[in-house]
């Protein structure tokens, strides 16, 4: 399966990423969880600057593998979201793009 902290050394040296809480969450940054490393990703959907509330999309979380959920965590240094820690932010670089990307997914299976 896929690594939460193989993703987040990627984003390293292609993005950016934030582990002080310096940086204001958006929508489709990735926000990573755990204790020592990423253990797991979920997307930003919304972020609320005045509650530091993030709203969040993720899977194989609370319903099970396979489960889709959405949800609520706090964007602040020691923040546990259940078990496991708020660890940062990653945005990826989309070649400078500043708008919306558009991806090409396979739906062949």
């Amino acid at each position: 399966g896929a690594s939460p902290s193989l993703l987040f050394d990627w984003i390293k040296s292609n993005g950016t990423y934030d582990t002080t809480f310096s940086k204001t969450p958006q929508a489709g940054d990735y926000i990573f969880f755990g204790g020592s490393t990423a253990e797991h990703i979920a997307i930003v959907t919304a972020y609320n600057s005045s509650t530091k509330a993030v709203s969040i999309v993720g899977g194989n979380q609370g319903g099970g593998n396979g489960s889709v959920t959405r949800s609520t965590c706090y964007y602040y240094s020691g923040y546990k979201w259940g078990s496991q820690t708020v660890l940062g932010i990653g945005r990826p670089n989309y070649n400078g793009s500043s708008g919306d990307v558009e991806h090409t997914c396979n739906t062949n299976g």
